[in-house]
C-alpha cells in the first residue's frame, strides 16, 4: 500500500482487508506520507503518527512492525517549497522565475545536511515506512 491510506475514507478497512489475504508469516509494506502538501487524488483524508499506525496496526493483528520515517526536515522543506511552485498558478512572473532559481541552488546546497539532520526525523518527517508481518 504505498501512498493509498490518506485518500481512503476508512483506512482502516483496507487494513484488515489486507492482513485478512495475508498468509501467515507474509510480510507487507506500506508507506503514508506524514507532513506533506494536501494532494487529492480525488480526496485526501489524513495524516497518521508513527503512534497511530502502530495502534492501528497491532489492533487489526500485525504481529511485527517496523516504522521508519521517510525524509527529515530539509525533504520536508523542499517538498512543500516545490508544491508551492509546482502550483503557482501565473508561471510567467518575475517572482516566479526567481524563485524558481532559488530552489535549484537550495536543493543543492541544503540536499547534503539531510543525513546530518537525520536525528530530527524521528519526530519531523515527509512520510512513513511501514514493514508489516502477520
Amino acid at each position: 500500500m504505498c501512498e493509498l491510506l490518506e485518500h481512503l475514507e476508512n483506512p482502516e478497512k483496507a487494513l484488515v482487508e489486507a492482513h485478512r489475504v495475508l498468509k501467515k508469516g507474509g510480510k507487507g509494506w506500506i508507506t503514508m506520507p506524514f507532513l506533506y502538501q494536501i494532494h487529492p487524488d480525488p480526496k485526501d483524508y489524513q495524516r497518521w503518527t508513527k503512534y497511530k499506525l502502530e495502534q492501528t496496526l497491532r489492533s487489526i493483528g500485525f504481529t511485527k512492525i517496523h516504522i521508519e520515517p521517510m525524509g527529515g526536515v530539509i525533504s520536508i522543506i523542499l517538498d512543500l517549497w516545490h508544491a508551492v511552485l509546482e502550483r503557482t498558478e501565473n508561471k510567467k512572473k518575475t517572482i516566479y522565475k526567481f524563485s524558481k532559481i532559488l530552489f535549484k541552488f537550495f536543493s543543492i546546497l541544503l540536499w547534503p545536511l539531510e543525513k546530518k539532520l537525520s536525528f530530527y526525523s524521528r519526530w519531523m518527517t515527509t512520510g512513513w515506512s511501514i514493514v508489516v508481518e502477520k
